[in-house]
C-alpha cells in the first residue's frame, strides 16, 4: 500500500484549514497515521506538517480540528525527546488562541496523562495563570492525571500545591473540577496537603530560632 505522498498530504491539510473543514482535515490526519505511522516513529517530514498545521492562526478558530491534535495521544511513545520538546513549544504558542472546550481538554491530557514531567508541569502552571474560565477548566485534571503518576516526587507536590491553590479558583466550575480531583486522589490514599507540607523542612533541619523570636 502506497498511499498518498507528502506532497498529496500537504496539499490535503492546506486545503482543510483553507475551507475550515474539519471533516477534511480528519480525513488527512486518518491518512497520515495509517500510511506513515506504523513503524514505530513518528518520521520527522510527517510530524513537520502536522506541528506547522497547528501553529496556523485558522488551525485554533476551526470547529472541530481539535481532533488533529488526537494523533499526539495515540502517538505519544513514537515521539522522539526532539519532537516531544517541539510539541510543547507549539502547544504553549496555540493554547491561548483556541476556541473549543475539547481543544483545551485535549491539550490538557496531553500534559498531564501523556507527557506528564517537568516541561508539562510548567505549562500547566502557566496556563492556570490565564484568565479566562475555559483556560483553566481541564488543569484541574490534567493535574489529577500529573500527580498520580509521579506521586512521592518533587513534580507531584508542586502539582499538588497548584491543584489546591486551583481550590479557590475565581471560577465556581474550576473550583468544582480541582475540589473533585483532589477528592479523587484522597480516595486513592493520595492526601495533597500533606504532600505539600513534606516540601517544608522539619524543624531540626531549619536550624536555631533568631534571638528574641
Amino acid at each position: 500500500m502506497m498511499g498518498p505522498s507528502r506532497r498529496q498530504l500537504a496539499a490535503a491539510f492546506r486545503h482543510a484549514l483553507a475551507t475550515s473543514d474539519a471533516a477534511a482535515l480528519d480525513s488527512a490526519a486518518t491518512e497520515l497515521e495509517f500510511y506513515r505511522l506504523a513503524g514505530g516513529a513518528f518520521p520527522e517530514d510527517d510530524f513537520d506538517l502536522v506541528i506547522k498545521t497547528i501553529r496556523r492562526p485558522e488551525f485554533a478558530s476551526m470547529r472541530g480540528g481539535w481532533t488533529l491534535l488526537t494523533l499526539f495521544d495515540r502517538h505519544r511513545d513514537a515521539l522522539s525527546p526532539q519532537q516531544e520538546g517541539c510539541l510543547l513549544k507549539a502547544l504553549n504558542e496555540i493554547y491561548p488562541h483556541l476556541r473549543e472546550d475539547n481543544a483545551f481538554f485535549i491539550v490538557c491530557e496531553l500534559l498531564g496523562r501523556c507527557f506528564h514531567n517537568e516541561p508539562a508541569f510548567r505549562l500547566l502552571e502557566a496556563f492556570a495563570r490565564l484568565r479566562g474560565e475555559m483556560e483553566r477548566l481541564y488543569i484541574p485534571d490534567a493535574l489529577e492525571h500529573l500527580i498520580r503518576a509521579t506521586v512521592g516526587t518533587q513534580l507531584a507536590r508542586r502539582a499538588a500545591a497548584l491543584l489546591l491553590t486551583m481550590g479557590e479558583d475565581p471560577s465556581p466550575h474550576v473550583r468544582r473540577e480541582a475540589r473533585e480531583a483532589s477528592r479523587a486522589l484522597c480516595a486513592e490514599g493520595i492526601d495533597l496537603a500533606a504532600m505539600v507540607e513534606s516540601e517544608q523542612p522539619p524543624a531540626s533541619a531549619r536550624g536555631p530560632e533568631p534571638d528574641g523570636a
